[in-house]
């Protein structure tokens, strides 16, 4: 993170090769995000609200 871009990756996959089907495989690359700082800050807010709705 800094001024102007932020960066959000997953830091605990518990994915086994031995658990997935024939022919499938787990992509990285899906666990990493990155965004602007305003976007950022507008998902915390939206993510914020909907769980104090819980």
């Amino acid at each position: 993170m800094d001024g102007e871009e932020v960066m959000i990756r997953a830091n605990q996959l518990d994915f086994s090769g031995d658990e997935m089907e024939e022919g499938m495989s787990y992509y990285d690359e899906e666990s990493l995000s990155l965004c602007g700082m305003e976007d950022f800050l507008r998902v915390v807010a939206a993510y914020r609200e909907f769980v104090s709705k819980a």
